[in-house]
């Protein structure tokens, strides 16, 4: 296996875009630890991980990743990720990391749905909003936030209209009330 290259760069508006080239694993995890830390001291919260060429991933990488997702929500930022494919792909899915984290096809896409919550992630097509009779908060369906509601708690609206008069606040993260 390789070593892990890491480039970032800032885009606008106030994106960090880390590119990884190489393997993702118990070796190089610090790596991408370090480069995230370096960001978060700066009080930098919107990372776009590109994963174009990243060439090995396993268990302990996809623990990298959450580490970075907790550390990043936890203080108001979010983490998206893009071309995510092949080998990385598989374990993504396999690992179910795909199902709370938000994958575009590309990293300008990734960067615009900071700015635009409309621009949706991969497999987001078609959409509803989701909240539980509990919630604070009402989101996008495909929004990390709702995946986490029990299946038996979901409340589902087909337009942001129907959630109008339910006392809901729209979710931090996926940013409903933002979409025209």
């Amino acid at each position: 296996m390789s070593e892990l290259e890491i480039t970032d760069s800032k885009v606008d508006p106030g994106v960090i875009v880390i590119s990884l080239i190489g393997s993702l694993n118990e070796n190089t995890i610090d790596i991408l630890e370090k480069a995230i830390h370096k960001h978060l001291s700066a009080n930098e919260l919107k990372f776009v991980i590109d994963c174009e060429e990243l060439t090995y991933l396993n268990s302990k990488g996809v623990g990298a990743f959450n580490w970075a997702i907790g550390g990043i929500r936890k203080h108001d930022g979010d983490i998206k990720f893009s071309r995510v494919k092949g080998k990385a792909r598989n374990v993504f899915d396999m690992l179910g990391i795909s199902e709370f984290i938000q994958i575009y096809k590309t990293v300008d896409e990734a960067v615009e749905a900071f700015a635009d919550p409309s621009v949706k992630p991969e497999g987001a097509e078609s959409f509803s909003y989701i909240t539980a009779k509990d919630e604070k908060y009402y989101h996008y369906s495909w929004c990390p936030e709702a995946k986490k509601i029990d299946k038996d708690d979901i409340v589902e609206f087909k337009s942001r209209i129907e959630v109008f008069g339910l006392d809901k606040t729209p979710c931090p993260i996926c940013r409903p009330a933002d979409m025209a």
